[in-house]
């Protein structure tokens, strides 16, 4: 692969515009759809919703019944049946419809309920998909946008070689899955768009990543965009960088008072 421009966000100046482009009134706010499958912890879950929640936007949450929580807010608890699949799949799929951004959560393992349910949905549903699992899309040509976030298991990144290396790995497997790519490391971020090998957004942290974060964040600037993913995405990633080491610094109602100085 070509050699790779690295964009660090070590300043707002380049992507500034975009917490100042962000709708004053949320009376128009997105629908972001959240939907878990039976492995995904509570705390993952929480993240996700209380990010979203501060960002403006509207939340669906989706959740299978077996990992269910006094606490979570689920809009449509899906019910396993004897069979592989869920009695309320229709209300499920019907509920993340008009979802400009749906995150699908697997994390450790892809049940095949949640599999059935994935494949339902993906061919009526033509919006952006950011999830965790690569293998709901392998059945069949996905009509709309997909964002994947992987880790260390699936590039197989040697640190001694460094980030030329890493970011390479990256643009092989950005074209094998033709979809932008979000790699977590420990304390690093980088994202590369399969539309636009040549850049890579960079993100360093002095604290330990908590990946939905991340998710939650960068899905919660996607859904104001009108294409949410376009040539302009690293922009947003690296504005989403920017807001997570304010989250990991300062918390939550720190990046709900930066926002809200930007109007």
């Amino acid at each position: 692969m070509g050699n790779i421009k690295f964009k660090l966000d070590t300043s707002t100046n380049e992507f500034d515009e975009v917490f100042f482009n962000r709708p004053v009134s949320r009376l128009q706010a997105s629908w972001v759809g959240v939907v878990s499958s039976k492995n995904t912890s509570l705390k993952s879950i929480s993240s996700i919703y209380q990010i979203l929640d501060l960002l403006g936007q509207n939340v669906t949450l989706v959740a299978d019944q077996r990992q269910m929580h006094a606490t979570l807010p689920a809009d449509v608890v899906l019910k396993p049946k004897k069979t592989p699949g869920y009695t309320n799949s229709d209300e499920g799929i019907e509920s993340l419809r008009n979802c400009k951004i749906i995150i699908f959560l697997a994390e450790t393992e892809l049940n095949s309920d949640m599999e059935l349910f994935m494949n339902q949905l993906l061919k009526v549903y033509s919006g952006t998909v950011i999830t965790d699992s690569y293998s709901v899309f392998n059945e069949y040509e996905f009509k709309g946008d997909k964002v994947l976030t992987v880790n260390d298991k699936q590039i197989s990144s040697r640190y001694q070689e460094g980030l030329n290396h890493l970011s390479s790995l990256m643009q092989s497997y950005s074209l094998e899955v033709e979809c932008p790519i979000v790699y977590f490391g420990k304390n690093q971020i980088i994202c590369i768009n399969n539309k636009n090998l040549d850049t890579a957004c960079v993100i360093n942290t002095k604290k330990v990543i908590d990946r939905n974060e991340f998710v939650g964040i960068l899905a919660g600037m996607m859904a104001d965009k009108k294409t949410p993913v376009d040539n302009g995405w690293l922009k947003y990633c690296q504005a989403s960088g920017f807001l997570l080491r304010l989250l990991q610094s300062d918390g939550l109602q720190a990046v709900k008072k930066y926002l809200d100085s930007k109007f």
